[in-house]
C-alpha cells in the first residue's frame, strides 16, 4: 500500500447488533473505502466476518459523497506504513481500520473515539457529515 494512499473511513450509527447500542450515536460502526484505478474497495469488517469487496463504479465517482448525503460520516486520511509491529488486539471494526490505516493506538477501541483521533490529525482534511 502506498504511504500517501487515500483512504475513506466511514461512521455510522447504523447497526443490527443491540450489544453496540451502548455506543455514540452515529458511531456504531466504522469501515473504509479506497479509490482504485477504475473502481473503489470497501473493507467492511463485520461481526461474523471480513466483507471485502470491488464495487464496479469507476473511482472517480464521489462515492464518499453519496455515504454523506445517506447521513454517513466521512473523514479521508491516508495509510502509513509502521516501524514496528501492531500491539495484540481483539479483532473490532476499529481494530481492523486502525490496522489498515497503520494506526498504533492500543487506546483508540471506539468508532467515536477513532473518530476524533482521525479529525484531529493535521493532514487530514475536515470531516464531513
Amino acid at each position: 500500500m502506498p504511504a500517501q494512499e487515500r483512504i475513506f473511513i466511514l461512521f455510522t450509527g447504523k447497526t443490527e447488533l443491540r450489544w453496540l447500542h451502548w455506543l455514540r450515536p452515529g458511531f456504531r460502526h466504522c469501515f473504509a473505502l479506497l479509490p482504485r484505478d477504475r473502481q473503489w474497495l470497501l473493507i467492511d469488517p463485520l461481526a461474523g466476518h471480513l466483507q471485502i469487496e470491488t464495487l464496479a463504479m469507476p473511482s472517480h465517482l464521489d462515492l464518499p459523497g453519496w455515504y454523506r448525503d445517506q447521513g454517513y460520516t466521512v473523514i479521508e486520511t491516508s495509510a502509513s506504513k509502521p516501524v514496528r509491529q501492531a500491539p495484540p488486539g481483539i479483532f473490532t471494526c476499529v481494530e481492523a481500520i486502525k490496522r489498515l490505516i497503520g494506526l498504533h493506538a492500543p487506546l483508540i477501541l471506539t468508532p467515536h473515539q477513532l473518530y476524533r483521533h482521525l479529525s484531529s490529525r493535521p493532514s487530514s482534511p475536515a470531516p464531513q457529515r
